[in-house]
């Protein structure tokens, strides 16, 4: 850290110990936890710890999903206080890190604050201005990153959100998903977010989001088996409001395998397995649905109450 000796109260503290990125949610709450009231030398060692990390949760999330999921959504939230937090990391620890990739958060969420999350018919011209002005800053930001940082995913991750937001950066985006499957070829961001922006809600199609899914399965399926197809899918029509995964061009029979190599490669979770139960009740697959819950039942804590379920009651007829 800049040639600074690091203070046994660093060293010490819970949420910057190797152990305590053991678990994702857990580390997730430890990380923004160092957010709230800064102590920049806990936060440079924590973004170190997890950010340059080449290692994986049992459930299969790399270490450094934790800290920029978490990262962004703060940045995303605080707005302009969030972009004074980042001035003073990168005062206090330099631009060689992670500080300089929440640089360009702040510009990017800025520019989706200034476009506003409207069909394209209710943005003003002065709205479409700011929005392409603040994705621009944001990809110059990156583009004058460090080399470390580079090689990392959530750079990746952000120029591909960058890059399949602004059409005048069209022609960089199969040069951008190239070199992130690439470098990544099993974090699912790198393909969930070309998959989203083909979505037909924002002009692409089904079959283009089909495509996305099986250029993935085709980067990972020797590893991975179909796990990712299945979990891209879930990501996808998780929340859904407009559509369901029938309407979609996914293969269903592909996707059953998927939910079950992702039961053989990741350590078993019961939100993912009730997730992936819910795509079965979108297509009306009963016997899917019924097998998913028994999973689901074994592995969920079962003294915690749940609300009322129209898949669970569809699965069980």
């Amino acid at each position: 850290m800049d040639g600074k000796v690091i203070p046994d109260a660093v060293l010490l503290n819970p949420a910057c110990r190797g152990q305590d990125w053991a678990d994702y949610e857990q580390s997730k709450s430890n990380f923004g936890s160092l957010l709230v009231t800064p102590d920049y030398d806990l936060i440079e060692r924590a973004s170190q710890e997890l950010g340059f990390s080449r290692e994986k949760f049992a459930t299969g999330e790399y270490l450094f999903e934790a800290l920029y999921t978490t990262l962004s959504t703060s940045l995303d939230f605080d707005g302009a206080h969030g972009a004074r937090f980042v001035e003073q990391w990168l005062s206090a620890k330099g631009s060689a890190g992670y500080a300089y990739l929440g640089k360009a958060l702040v510009q990017y969420h800025g520019a989706w604050k200034a476009r506003g999350t409207g069909f394209a018919n209710t943005v003003t011209p002065e709205a479409w201005d700011a929005f392409y002005k603040g994705l621009a800053e944001a990809n110059a930001t990156l583009d004058s990153s460090s080399a470390m940082l580079k090689q990392m995913g959530p750079w990746h991750a952000l120029k591909l959100a960058i890059v399949f937001a602004h059409p005048k950066l069209e022609s960089e985006r199969p040069k951008a998903l190239q070199a992130a499957s690439l470098a990544w070829p099993d974090y699912l961001t790198v393909y969930s977010i070309p998959m989203e922006r083909m979505h037909p809600r924002w002009g692409g199609s089904y079959e283009l989001m089909e495509g996305v899914a099986r250029f993935a399965l085709d980067r990972t399926k020797a590893e991975h088996g179909a796990s990712i197809y299945a979990l891209l899918y879930e990501r996808q029509f998780r929340e859904d409001c407009d559509c369901t995964l029938a309407d979609s061009k996914a293969d269903w029979t592909l996707m059953k395998q998927g939910f079950r190599d992702a039961d053989k490669r990741r350590a078993l979770q019961p939100l993912r397995t009730k997730r992936f139960a819910a795509l079965a009740c979108q297509v009306r697959d009963r016997d899917e649905a019924r097998r998913l819950y028994e999973i689901y039942d074994k592995v969920r804590d079962r003294s915690a109450g749940e609300e009322p379920d129209a898949c669970r009651i569809f699965a069980s007829k």
